[in-house]
């Protein structure tokens, strides 16, 4: 995969005088593209520009959210070892995983590249929750509108 990194610094829209920085990775045939927000300086996806640009690929990824009944941080370490034994702890389509405590019990949001990606690894997450006596109840799934590193 190549993926082409094209920064705009200060440009506010406007291609005349604007400063590109292009680069190329090996990472498989992803294309991104990254624009500077100019408001703030910061490489930010929050200028229009990145918004447009995120609305054919994170703009198309979905963020879930699970509140799991019975789910101790015990149970949820146990999930996690079970998932890398059968080779899906860190499963394709997953861009971010973050397990949070709430009143002694995990709850998790994950973002994922797709809804079929989320749908893929249920197929071994699910039986190795039930295995362990947890639902992990309904998600609560929503298109990802932004995202923003750091």
């Amino acid at each position: 995969m190549h993926v082409y990194l094209e920064i705009r610094a200060g440009c506010q829209g406007k291609p005349e005088g604007c400063r590109k920085y292009s680069l190329n990775l090996q990472l498989g045939g992803y294309f991104a593209t990254v624009f500077i927000n100019p408001r703030s300086g910061a490489g930010s996806v929050a200028c229009n520009e990145n918004r447009e640009m995120l609305r054919g690929t994170a703009g198309m990824a979905f963020g879930m959210y699970f509140t799991p009944s019975s789910f101790t941080p015990a149970r949820y370490d146990d999930t996690i070892k079970r998932l890398e034994e059968a080779g899906a702890g860190a499963p394709p389509g997953r861009l971010y995983h973050v397990a949070m405590e709430v009143d002694g019990l995990i709850q998790v949001f994950d973002v994922w590249e797709s809804e079929a990606s989320f749908q893929a690894f249920g197929k071994t997450l699910l039986p190795i929750m039930a295995d362990l006596g947890a639902d992990p109840g309904q998600p609560q799934a929503s298109p990802v509108h932004n995202l923003i590193k750091g």
